[in-house]
């Protein structure tokens, strides 16, 4: 964390477009290289979402434990009559940024519904360049892999988000050459060379990452029900969601 990290960030921040100009113009050495700069933006964001989950299930467990001693019984406890479903954490979820997440596949009514449909979905699946065999076993794993996900997310649904996220950074990785080569075939006009669109993209997805980054920190100020603070931090969340539109 020299100074060309917080200069880096400051322009990342404030006009993202700029870094790559001062790239391409050689002017390298006062700012972080691209990759390093995505990388340790991502890092950073996704120990951030490990750190917010971890305080998040010790204070559920906690809340959990004592309502379970002022009432005297489990809290998760139903008749053997009823079938158990379990939104969110079940206990805090308004603190809870992914709470509401999944709630549409935990209709106790449509529950079922839901997991067929899904796995209609699957069994449907038919990739023409692949033998008939292979498409067996294909779909075979991918139901598998469906039944569990469905589970998890009906069990769960803001800890199924919060699990998944750590492979999004994996994910924006390995597409960012894809999407830098599509930009390249669509401003082929312009003569920019592909290292140009992959910069470009690198630039861009740091620049999303780390405004979230920002407004995850900032969130957690303006829950905490501080006087005065918590409601400045509240306008200055939604003043930095426009700004990343900007």
């Amino acid at each position: 964390m020299d100074g060309r990290a917080f200069r880096t960030l400051f322009y990342l921040l404030t006009k993202p477009a700029f870094l790559c100009t001062e790239y391409f113009n050689g002017r390298r050495i006062r700012y972080s290289t691209p990759l390093r700069l995505f990388l340790v933006i991502s890092v950073s964001f996704f120990l951030l979402v490990s750190f917010y989950s971890s305080v998040q299930s010790i204070e559920n467990a906690l809340t959990e434990s004592e309502t379970e001693e002022a009432t005297g019984q489990d809290i998760a406890t139903t008749p053997d009559d009823e079938p158990l479903i379990r939104i969110g954490t079940d206990v805090n979820v308004e603190d809870d940024p992914f709470s509401s997440f999944g709630d549409e596949f935990v209709d106790e009514n449509d529950e079922e519904n839901d997991i067929e449909g899904i796995l209609a979905f699957v069994d449907a699946i038919n990739l023409p360049f692949f033998d008939a065999q292979t498409n067996v076993n294909l779909r075979r794993v991918m139901r598998a892999q469906a039944e569990e996900n469905v589970n998890i997310l009906l069990e769960n649904p803001s800890e199924f988000l919060r699990g998944y996220l750590e492979y999004i950074t994996f994910f924006i990785l390995f597409m960012i050459p894809l999407l830098a080569f599509i930009q390249k075939i669509i401003y082929f006009r312009t003569g920019h060379y592909y290292v140009e669109h992959l910069v470009l993209t690198l630039h861009n997805h740091a620049f999303i990452i780390l405004v979230v980054f920002v407004n995850m920190l900032n969130d957690m100020i303006a829950t905490s029900e501080l006087p005065i603070i918590s409601p400045v931090f509240g306008y200055l969340g939604t003043a930095v969601y426009i700004w990343m539109w900007v």
